[in-house]
């Protein structure tokens, strides 16, 4: 469209479509992955599950009591089983994640116990605080799935994740990854997502929930892990492992080490799954930080953390598998320039290593609590991202060559058709980050971006909401929960 006449030509051209960057080199993450191995075969995994053990055992592992041997041939051909790809739809069966190469889909963390108000703030959450959320999340353009973003304090007993499952499928239609701790919340989990989309049918085709399992205990895995492990496996539902260790505490001091003892701990699971249902959806999962002897703190906005992250998405390249990452919380416990800086590298560093998705949206004081102003600012600072990963694009149109040719040397770009083409699609426009003038800026109240953000959350809240459940869909729900 823009072109000259150009007799330029290619032959064999190269395009890098997306910005990717590779810590650790192959040789380094085969290093890895061999020394994981040895581990699983020499080694061995403690696991305290009968019939994981049966299962394995007639696999072909090697058993001593309650310490599994898995062979590195099992290991291997479990990774060849596993699904290279991964997909989640929302509730109405669009696809929305897409887990697999690069692509990266950034949402919140899991289950805080308080929150941070508007005020400053920091209380219990409850289920309104989710429900509120999960409003604002199903409008954020750059959050792509939703979790329980607050555990509320209000929901009694055992059925806490159900109710707060309840309150996501009612006020958003993204997919949802629920933490899960025993098989019996799994089940009602699953039931509860049959019923929010319709049938069973369309819940195996386009898989809306994915359960979400933490491992903490180095080369141990507990027996109601193992349960949901091999339920999901079952009735393929896609399945997020998540290996959750502190250098120096339940993992090596060293980054390296810790990224062995992480990989150990999903490639067993993998394993077992693949055990279970061969091509059974499994994501690999890596939680990481390190212990703060002066504070008594696991920070979350540590750089080591971040590199253990870029390490491990890596490796999960390496091996051609999904893999997720806790990233893009911060270690403040208010809307300041630390969580800035830690929240922006923790996403920036999640995505460039490929993670496919990235966990932590929102999340502040490690974890321990939920900002929904810090949830706007991590769906900004997702979309600066993207703009980031989609890199400098170069064809025909974009490389300009005709209109630079019709303007005149000093000419001015603003008002031809190349520019009418592009501007909308060229540029990152940010909604929170401000670029007026100083004197605009004073005018509309000098106000900061926490601020600007609590601004916009509050405009969102007063959009109608769009695909609400039926009274048959909620009334089905709430009986799950009520069963339960």
């Amino acid at each position: 469209m823009y072109t000259t006449d150009s007799l330029f030509r290619h032959a064999n051209y190269d395009v890098n479509h997306t910005v990717f960057s590779q810590m650790l080199s192959d040789d380094q993450c085969e290093e890895i992955y061999v020394t994981t191995l040895e581990l699983l075969e020499r080694t061995g995994v403690k696991v305290t599950h009968k019939e994981a053990r049966r299962v394995l055992l007639e696999k072909g592992c090697g058993l001593e009591k309650d310490i599994v041997y898995l062979p590195t041939a099992m290991v291997e051909e479990a990774i060849r089983k596993a699904p290279f790809r991964v997909t989640l739809c929302d509730r109405l069966g669009k696809k929305r994640v897409l887990m697999e190469t690069c692509n990266s889909h950034v949402g919140p963390g899991l289950g805080s116990e308080k929150v941070l108000d508007k005020d400053n703030t920091i209380r219990s959450g409850t289920l309104a605080d989710l429900e509120k959320a999960a409003v604002v999340a199903e409008e954020l353009k750059q959050i792509d799935f939703v979790t329980p973003f607050v555990m509320p304090g209000d929901a009694k007993g055992k059925t806490a994740r159900l109710q707060a499952f309840k309150a996501l499928a009612e006020n958003s239609t993204k997919p949802v990854v629920m933490p899960v701790e025993t098989l019996e919340e799994a089940k009602a989990l699953y039931e509860m997502a049959v019923l929010a989309v319709g049938d069973a049918g369309k819940a195996a085709r386009c898989p809306y929930l994915a359960f979400s399992v933490r491992c903490q205990e180095s080369l141990q895995h507990g027996h109601d892990a193992l349960s949901v492990v091999m339920f999901a496996a079952e009735k393929g539902i896609p399945l997020l492992y998540t290996a959750d260790y502190v250098s120096g505490l339940t993992a090596p001091y060293t980054s390296a080490g810790t990224l062995v003892v992480a990989l150990a701990a999903d490639l067993f699971a993998l394993t077992l799954s693949q055990c279970v249902k061969g091509g059974a959806p499994f994501i690999l999962g890596g939680k990481f930080s390190l212990h703060d002897e002066a504070n008594k703190a696991t920070p979350a906005g540590a750089p080591e953390a971040g590199l253990m992250n870029f390490g491990f998405a890596n490796l999960a390249r390496y091996l051609n598998l999904p893999c997720a990452c806790v990233a893009g919380g911060t270690d403040s416990f208010t809307c300041d320039a630390q969580l800035g800086l830690e929240s922006t590298y923790g996403i920036v560093s999640a995505c460039l290593a490929g993670a496919n998705l990235v966990l932590g949206g929102g999340q502040m004081g490690a974890g321990e609590v939920f900002s929904i102003q810090a949830f706007a600012l991590s769906d900004e600072i997702a979309a600066l991202v993207r703009r980031v990963m989609r890199n400098v694009e170069v064809d025909e149109d974009r490389i300009g060559r005709g209109v630079i040719g019709e303007i005149s040397p000093g000419g001015n770009y603003l008002g031809t058709d190349h520019t009418s083409l592009f501007f909308k699609t060229e540029q990152y426009w940010p909604k929170l980050q401000t670029r007026k003038r100083i004197d605009d800026w004073l005018e509309e109240g000098g106000k900061p971006m926490s601020e600007r953000a609590g601004d916009y959350i509050e405009e969102l809240l007063t959009r109608e909401k769009a695909n609400p459940l039926s009274q048959e869909q909620k009334k089905g729900l709430a009986d799950v929960i009520a069963s339960y």
